[in-house]
């Protein structure tokens, strides 16, 4: 009963903060998210060295380089199907692209993308314990289940990552907050004005969207209705997608 009772004290704490439209999206992310837990993700979670579930705080002093903000350490296991269902909106072949994930935690994206026959798959975790689980994960994983052989998590700060040559696809869970999301963007744009190429963008829980939205190369897609309809309300966050290139 006590627990009742404080589950529904934060819940309407959480309504007074936000407000009820806010707190609404909250809660239906939460309903959603063990929605794919249950379905999808549990069984999928039996093959991996470190479950992947789950969300914790990281230490400061477990991180590379600089981070001022608490929201930056919390790390929160994406769900898989949205994943891959991102992936698809972007109608592209993945066998001529590289993934980059920024934010890679435990791993959990890059092995859902390594079931893609992309050329490589890239993490970019900036918590040392992260990264190293998720070495632990990629070298324990069953390699029939994946159809990309290089699939690799590198422990650095994300404004310290230079985008590999070739054709991109970035992915973005909500990793970081506006200022170290603009330094990356900073570091993405440059890259493509120093050798233009295909760079598309699948970004997660988008209230950080309009960081891009103004950026001069940055254009917004609009994937299929179908595609739409499953990233925007199957999914715990809705996505938006860009593709990096000249106006």
């Amino acid at each position: 009963m006590t627990t009742i009772s404080t589950l529904a004290s934060k819940v309407v704490a959480r309504f007074h903060r936000d407000g009820a439209l806010a707190a609404s999206r909250y809660y239906a992310s939460v309903v959603k998210h063990a929605a794919h837990y249950l379905a999808y993700d549990r069984r999928w979670d039996r093959l991996e060295q470190v479950r992947t579930s789950g969300a914790i705080l990281v230490p400061e002093t477990d991180v590379v380089g600089r981070t001022d903000r608490l929201e930056d350490r919390r790390y929160q296991a994406a769900a898989r199907l949205p994943v891959t269902w991102a992936i698809r909106a972007l109608r592209v072949d993945p066998a001529q692209y590289t993934f980059v994930d920024y934010g890679s935690g435990r791993g959990r994206v890059l092995l859902t993308a390594a079931r893609f026959p992309f050329k490589k798959v890239i993490g970019v975790e900036f918590s040392r314990t992260l990264h190293r689980q998720a070495c632990e994960n990629i070298a324990g994983y069953p390699k029939e289940r994946l159809d990309c052989s290089e699939v690799v998590s590198r422990n650095l700060n994300a404004v310290d990552f230079d985008l590999p040559s070739g054709d991109c696809v970035l992915f973005f869970l909500n990793p970081f907050g506006g200022e170290t999301l603009d330094r990356v963007t900073d570091r993405i744009e440059r890259s493509w004005l120093d050798s233009p190429r295909s760079i598309l963008v699948a970004f997660a829980n988008s209230n950080r969207v309009p960081l891009f939205v103004h950026r001069r190369l940055f254009q917004r897609l609009r994937p299929t209705i179908p595609d739409r309809l499953r990233v925007n309300f199957l999914s715990p966050w809705p996505f938006e997608f860009f593709a990096v290139r000249g106006r």
